[in-house]
């Protein structure tokens, strides 16, 4: 993609979500994006056919930057956990502003796990044994996903004491669930 290409793309990917912090999704039109981005209505039907694959390609966009993120993160030295949440703080942010779009054709919560386990399938299986890599990624993807959610509802703040008391929670039920 050539600089022109990127910066017509940013544009109305700053737009849609400009106008996705303002109002419901079903209220957003194609010409309310066109508008806000000052690009024309060749030029955006170019890059998606409506404001249904422009949320798909963002939903794919943002997976693909976050899995970019976990493998650089798992190739450094650096293990801070505070330090690859800063990394995906955008791309969270984002991601949480797509979660507020309530539309049948469009699943998100769905879309992002199914997201979530391709990127963890591709980044943590191959570098560790898990017995069921299946049932694992399910779960590591369905937790994430819960933790974005109360990460937009305010009930988690992404601190690294508040990561270090979730995982021993999550520690601690886990072996509660292991001895019953």
């Amino acid at each position: 993609m050539d600089l022109r290409q990127y910066k017509t793309k940013t544009s109305i990917k700053q737009a849609f979500f400009e106008l996705l912090s303002e109002r419901d999704f079903a209220k957003i039109t194609v010409a309310n994006i066109l508008e806000r981005s000052m690009v024309g209505r060749t030029t955006f039907y170019r890059y998606y056919l409506d404001k249904y694959d422009l949320v798909e390609q963002l939903i794919a966009e943002i997976s693909y930057n976050y899995e970019q993120t976990l493998h650089l993160h798992l190739e450094t030295e650096d293990k801070n956990i505070t330090g690859l949440l800063d990394n995906l703080r955008e791309e969270t942010r984002e991601l949480l502003l797509l979660r507020r779009i309530a539309n049948k054709e469009l699943e998100i919560d769905s879309m992002l796990k199914n997201h979530l386990m391709t990127i963890f399938q591709n980044t943590f299986v191959d570098r560790v044994k898990i017995n069921r890599p299946e049932i694992s990624v399910n779960l590591l993807s369905a937790l994430v996903l819960e933790l974005l959610i109360c990460q937009e509802k305010g009930i988690f703040q992404g601190e690294e004491s508040e990561i270090d008391e979730i995982f021993d929670d999550l520690s601690q039920l886990l072996q509660l669930l292991r001895n019953n």
